[in-house]
């Protein structure tokens, strides 16, 4: 298992929650929170482009669950602070980022990584 832990504290998180309800005599279901955020990476403390090509590659299914005939993405954990709200196994739905500042040689020193989970619950 890998860990990335992040230098810098994100400026917010957008967590969420929502519902569905159809219209046959099922009750109404409560979906999985989401959690949105935005880090700031540096290559003070990591490889920009090796964290930010980690978190984009957790959006693919992973080998294992491909031979099993069961596409999914890795699940991973958050954790931060001691806001329990935001410390939940998720999957990533969304990763990209914003480069920002490079080396001479054009390699990347700094990016603005946004991210988007999605709760899986205790399994």
């Amino acid at each position: 298992m890998r860990e990335i832990k992040f230098r810098f504290n994100p400026e917010q998180l957008i967590l969420g929650e929502t519902a569905s309800r159809t219209r046959a005599p099922e009750p109404t279901g409560k979906q999985a929170r989401t959690l949105s955020l935005e880090m700031f990476l540096d290559s003070s403390s990591c490889d920009v482009m090796d964290q930010l090509n980690f978190l984009m590659d957790c959006c693919s299914p992973t080998p294992g669950s491909v031979k099993a005939k069961r596409p999914s993405p890795p699940w991973v954990r958050i954790e931060w602070g001691r806001a329990a709200l935001a410390t939940f196994n998720a999957y990533v739905t969304q990763a990209g980022g914003q480069l920002t500042k490079f080396d001479n040689d054009g390699t990347p020193t700094h990016a603005i990584v946004s991210v988007t989970l999605e709760e899986i619950g205790e399994q």
